[in-house]
């Protein structure tokens, strides 16, 4: 690696399940991951709606919209 300038890449499936995992294990980097894949302009159609939820409200709080609650996922 060449410095802190670069990029990493991956498909939005691993980055979803790198999300579920992290969420899963209630990690505080799942609200930033959430907000990453937004903002790259992906935006996941998941079959459960909890999960959903879960996704944009993790967004919602790392923009500063929502402070984090606990959640029962």
């Amino acid at each position: 690696m060449s410095g802190a300038d670069d990029d990493i890449k991956m498909s939005p499936q691993v980055a979803i399940a790198l999300w579920r995992a992290l969420r899963d294990e209630d990690r505080s980097e799942a609200d930033l991951l959430a907000a990453v894949i937004i903002g790259n302009k992906y935006e996941p159609i998941f079959e459960d709606q909890e999960e959903t939820l879960d996704f944009y409200r993790e967004f919602l709080i790392a923009q500063g919209f929502l402070e984090e609650v606990p959640t029962a996922h």
